[in-house]
């Protein structure tokens, strides 16, 4: 995450029903998504599973979370950072990776 440039994406485990949710990727970029829940968002992002550079937010302060926006907080403000897919930057080996936690 040290290294976003605007925002990173990787998978997210044990998310909803799935064992893992998050972008599918090939050659370094993003080209699907894989969610369960409204798998039509435009951006279905785990909360969990994406980071966004400060500088952003620096650059554009009139960008916030919409709170009417719920269930699409993720897409929401992705979308007001006017990042696009394209530009998403997968990490955890291209999105291959999933590290799961469990809570004892």
């Amino acid at each position: 995450m040290r290294f976003t440039k605007k925002i990173s994406v990787w998978p997210v485990g044990l998310a909803g029903l799935l064992k893992w949710e998050g972008p599918i990727c090939e050659n370094g970029s993003v080209i699907k998504f894989r969610a369960l829940w409204r798998a039509n968002r435009p951006l279905p992002l785990d909360m969990a599973g994406f980071a966004i550079n400060a500088q952003l937010f620096i650059d554009n302060p009139e960008v916030e979370m919409d709170r009417s926006a719920v269930g699409l907080l993720e897409s929401s403000i992705v979308r007001r950072l006017r990042v696009s897919r394209e530009e998403l930057e997968p990490l955890a080996n291209n999105c291959k990776q999933v590290q799961y936690f469990v809570l004892l």
